[in-house]
C-alpha cells in the first residue's frame, strides 16, 4: 500500500488505528488523506480485528468540520 519510505506513515495510521481516533488529520494528500488509501487501510484493520472505521482527512478538512 505505502512505499517503504513511508514506514512513519504507516505507523501514524497503526497508532490512530490501534488508540481507536476518530480522524487522523495529515498533510500527506498522496499517500494518506486519499480515499482509496483510507479504504485500503480500513479494510486491513477490519480483517486484523479493529472495528471502528478511521477517517483519514487532509489537515483543512478537519478544521472546517
Amino acid at each position: 500500500m505505502l512505499p517503504p519510505s513511508d514506514e512513519l506513515d504507516a505507523l501514524h495510521v497503526a497508532i490512530a488505528t490501534v488508540s481507536e481516533m476518530d480522524v487522523l488529520a495529515s498533510w500527506n494528500q498522496r499517500h494518506l488523506a486519499n480515499i482509496r488509501r483510507r479504504d485500503l487501510f480500513n479494510s486491513v484493520s477490519r480483517v486484523s480485528g479493529y472495528r471502528k472505521m478511521l477517517e483519514i482527512a487532509n489537515s483543512l478538512g478537519v478544521l472546517h468540520e
